[in-house]
């Protein structure tokens, strides 16, 4: 536990001394190890997917921008009724 504690690196579980006090405490601090490392691997996986969502918002909002400037460049549209003299 000190060596994690030390390098910051829970990702192995500590050994367990079977038929021991400390044995029991090792179990459980590695149960606590198993849950604290599979929610890590869910909120990047998470964190992942909000990258993506986000890069393809960007790029939807810049394509908009790029339409919206080229539509703005253009005269706009005289619509009219057949028949009928348009100003």
């Amino acid at each position: 536990m000190e060596q994690q504690r030390n390098s910051g690196n829970f990702a192995q579980p500590v050994r367990v001394e079977p038929h021991t006090e400390v044995g029991r405490i090792a179990v459980r601090y590695n149960g606590v190890l198993g849950k604290m490392n599979s929610q890590t691997r869910d909120l990047r996986s998470a964190a992942s997917d909000l990258e993506a969502s986000n890069r393809s918002l960007t790029t939807a909002i810049e394509t908009r921008n790029m339409l919206e400037e080229k539509a703005s460049d253009r005269e706009p549209l005289q619509v009219g009724i057949p028949g009928q003299n348009v100003p």
